[in-house]
């Protein structure tokens, strides 16, 4: 059955109508057993394969779900443990054409994704010695574990839909939560093909209402607030302590009783804004951090495009202070004009991103940098050293 097929008999049918979650687990009957399938075919071609390249030491663990329990070791070659990137994703998708064209099998990557090994042993079974030998081609010539090469097929190519929600997704989802509360999400998420977190907050968003941003006009008597909350819900003797520490969320639940706000935006103006102007001690302008980024970038041999850039291995080349989210913040917003700026390669967007600092109106505006005075108030601090 096809899903547009299910739809449409979804919609002459009540929530309530027991046939309708019927027909939902038939079709996802129908996905399961179509991968089940997909992996006996398989089996059949590819039981006899053996590895016969040679393999760095890091991929020779046999394990794919569990995390890896290797690290990086002296003397030895290492691999590499940030997300995968765009180009590593491309090799692995040339990777498994080879092995369909080599070994003749049907090209289904996302039944293979999506099959789960329910039944079968999970050691030596003939299904599991399939599954990690294509895993293990599929990580020849990367600097990556088996299990990152495994997390990234499952990641990629299990859940493939992305965007706004249809009418009739919506109906699908209010079925499962009306008739299967327990497991609505997975079920859901499976036949639509979509992500568990994005079926799970569009519910909740579609049950209590999207919630209310109430904007604040911060000033410093109530950023001053927000500090001495911080200090007191984390147990810090001072406000430096906050400088590194991690701050849970259930902590930002605390403080955000204290204001008209949600706890996110407490949050987010704290690592856009907040923290930076009182833990950089630096006579700081924004064109100068933004062409200090944009020039990492350049010269990173790692980025290809922009969805490839790790912002906390950027922010560690900047002194000490400054966030992740912050100079995110202020480098994408000089190229929020950019059509598919994060599609484009990397190197085109760098050089357009360093000809719009040199504009006007992005060269005079400085970071407002902030100090606690004795009497235990947020004040202006201008330093004399420059960044």
């Amino acid at each position: 059955m096809d899903l547009e097929v299910l739809y449409e008999e979804l919609r002459g049918m009540e929530v309530t109508n027991p046939a309708c979650m019927d027909k939902i687990m038939s079709y996802k009957e129908d996905i399961e057993l179509e991968a089940d399938d997909y992996m006996h075919v398989l089996v059949e071609s590819l039981s006899h394969a053996m590895i016969t390249w040679e393999q760095p030491w890091y991929q020779e663990q046999d394990k794919l779900s569990l995390q890896p329990l290797i690290e990086n070791r002296d003397g030895l070659p290492k691999f590499r443990e940030d997300p995968i990137t765009k180009d590593e994703g491309e090799h692995i998708l040339n990777n498994w054409r080879k092995l369909v064209k080599k070994y003749n099998i049907p090209d289904k990557l996302q039944c293979f994704a999506r099959w789960r090994n329910i039944g079968y042993n999970k050691r030596s079974s003939a299904q599991e010695n399939v599954r990690r030998f294509i895993h293990s081609y599929l990580a020849r010539g990367l600097n990556r574990t088996i299990p990152q090469v495994y997390r990234h097929i499952v990641n990629t190519y299990r859940r493939t839909k992305k965007g706004r929600y249809t009418p009739d997704e919506e109906k699908l989802m209010e079925i499962c939560f009306y008739h299967y509360p327990p497991r609505a999400v997975r079920i859901a998420s499976f036949v639509l093909d979509r992500g568990d977190k994005g079926i799970t907050k569009r519910f909740l968003v579609s049950r209590n209402g999207k919630p209310e941003f109430n904007r604040i006009k911060w000033t410093l008597p109530l950023a001053t607030k927000l500090v001495n909350l911080l200090v007191k819900y984390t147990g810090e003797e001072s406000y430096d302590g906050l400088k590194n520490k991690p701050i849970h969320i259930s902590i930002w639940r605390d403080v955000e009783n204290h204001f008209d706000t949600l706890a996110c935006y407490l949050r987010h103006f704290w690592y856009t804004s907040l923290h930076c102007q009182l833990f950089i001690k630096y006579d700081v302008t924004l064109r100068r951090v933004r062409r200090r980024v944009f020039k990492i970038l350049r010269n990173s041999p790692y980025y290809k495009v922009w969805t490839d850039i790790r912002w906390k291995d950027v922010v560690a080349q900047l002194p000490d202070g400054f966030t992740f989210q912050f100079i995110y913040h202020i480098t994408i917003r000089i190229l929020r004009h950019v059509r598919n700026h994060t599609k484009l390669p990397l190197q085109e967007v760098v050089k357009i991103g360093l000809r719009a600092t040199n504009r006007k109106g992005y060269g005079n505006k400085r970071l407002k940098t902030l100090v606690m005075n004795k009497e235990g108030n947020l004040e202006a601090q201008r330093y004399s050293n420059k960044f």
